[in-house]
């Protein structure tokens, strides 16, 4: 009698395999079946899809919050250090910001304030040094 038969029992009380329809599995299909699930690393474990969050969200969440970032340094930047990197992070600022709203980031506030600080930054210290021009030119020195 092999794994695949079934003891059933007769009308006339007698015991008698009957054979079973199903394939036997071996090992060798054990494994060519195990080898066609994909592999989830052992430090995941089990997650759900919706708990992944995708390389894309976060990026684009990152770009948000820099761009913000940046345009909170530029205007440290034009206040305490130089106008010059400040007008470069102004620049930085804002086109971080753009590239969030490009990829529709979340925070969008985090998004708007990082385009108004950088175009503050460019637009003052531009306007700073247009002053400093005409001062300089009003007592002569260039």
């Amino acid at each position: 009698m092999s794994d695949t038969d079934i003891v059933t029992e007769n009308t006339d009380d007698s015991i008698e395999p009957s054979a079973v329809a199903e394939p036997a599995v071996t090992a060798e299909d054990s494994n060519a079946a195990a080898s066609t699930e994909p592999e989830v690393p052992s430090e995941l474990g089990n997650v759900d899809a919706d708990q992944t969050v995708s390389a894309n969200d976060s990026i684009s969440s990152m770009l948000s919050i820099c761009s913000a970032g940046v345009g909170v340094i530029g205007v440290i930047l034009a206040v305490f250090v130089s106008w010059i990197l400040s007008v470069l992070a102004g620049i930085i600022a804002f086109a971080l910001a753009q590239l969030a709203a490009s990829k529709h980031a979340p925070y969008p506030a985090a998004i708007r304030a990082g385009r108004i600080l950088g175009v503050l930054c460019i637009v003052a210290n531009i306007a700073l040094v247009a002053i400093y021009i005409y001062q300089l030119m009003s007592l002569g020195v260039l």
